[in-house]
């Protein structure tokens, strides 16, 4: 019976037995913030609060009326959080039957049930932004259909944004939904254009972590990027080179106001001579002078000059983690 009770101070799992009055007699390992010793004599009331005592102590009075086994809850405020117990109990007869006493089994569920709320929670996650998903894909789908000029056209400018998309979403995923690093979705957006994106394209200043939705809508802009670029660019020679210049706005310490601009990222080509600002009327120049920015929730500057192709965007301070 010693090993026995030794091995039970290992687990999460208690024992107590009351009388017929219900009043306790002992307890068996015992969680450490009850008051066992003050209550031993005395019943639920004595142990827990009003509200908990009294559904516990109906509870058991049905154990003891009918002779019958029930189960039980109950839910305790911690200083680390709630904890929550199931308590399974049984009746303690005599020879002849009577119930003279209650036994009951406690077992600490507390870190099964955060499972399964953060289980719950990230299912509702993921619904919610499937559903976002979808959205973007079928405004993709609309705004490069009206400027397609043929179907051949369309479909290929139109998976592979999707495909951007979906790179962009893998990286998430891998971060359990955090976001993705910006460093990241550069070499997985341009790599899939450039053999040598890698070498090609370089970041200047910090390598910053971004939210879910900003990641997907600047890996859209960077899929944008890198194409035009690989067609008509700095990627279009091993010579061209690619900057992503970073810059951290006055606004990035201000967590009290997450619409604070607060992060300037800066696309600039050199090494293809002067370059003619992008077709108006393309959705690839709608995409990044118009819907990136509105959905990160800050503003963009696109154009051509003598000596590249350049872009700058800005982030607000809710889109970086």
């Amino acid at each position: 019976m010693e090993k026995a009770l030794a091995i039970l101070s290992g687990t999460p799992i208690s024992f107590s037995y009351q009388d017929a009055e219900l009043r306790y007699v002992w307890f068996e390992n015992a969680p450490a913030e009850w008051a066992v010793d003050e209550a031993t004599g005395g019943g639920d009331a004595d142990l827990f609060p009003a509200s908990s005592a009294a559904s516990l102590t109906a509870a058991k009075a049905e154990v003891v009326g009918n002779a019958v086994s029930r189960k039980a809850e109950l839910t305790l405020d911690h200083p680390e959080g709630q904890r929550f117990y199931d308590i399974f109990l049984q009746p303690d007869c005599d020879a002849d039957g009577n119930v003279i006493g209650v036994l009951s089994s406690i077992v600490d569920v507390s870190d099964r049930r955060r499972s399964e709320a953060i289980r719950e929670t990230l299912l509702r996650e993921v619904t919610h932004r499937s559903k976002n998903l979808l959205a973007i894909v079928m405004s993709l789908a609309a705004q490069t259909s009206r400027t397609a000029r043929t179907v051949d056209d369309f479909l290929d400018r139109f998976n592979g944004r999707v495909q951007s998309m979906s790179r962009s979403q893998d990286l998430i995923t891998e971060a359990n939904w955090r976001g993705a690093q910006l460093s990241e979705l550069i070499a997985t957006q341009v790599e899939s254009f450039a053999a040598r994106g890698r070498q090609q394209v370089v970041l200047h200043g910090r390598d910053y972590y971004l939210k879910p939705n900003a990641a997907l809508y600047v890996g859209l802009a960077l899929h944008e990027l890198a194409v035009n670029s690989v067609q008509t660019g700095a990627l279009a020679t091993p010579n061209g080179r690619v900057s992503v210049a970073v810059t951290a706005l006055p606004g990035f310490n201000d967590r009290a106001d997450p619409t604070t601009p607060a992060l300037s990222l800066m696309w600039s080509e050199t090494g293809e001579g002067p370059v003619e600002e992008p077709d108006r009327e393309e959705f690839g120049y709608v995409l990044l002078s118009r819907l990136v920015p509105l959905a990160v929730g800050g503003a963009s500057e696109l154009s051509g000059g003598p000596d590249g192709l350049r872009y700058a965007l800005t982030l607000q301070r809710r889109e970086i983690e």
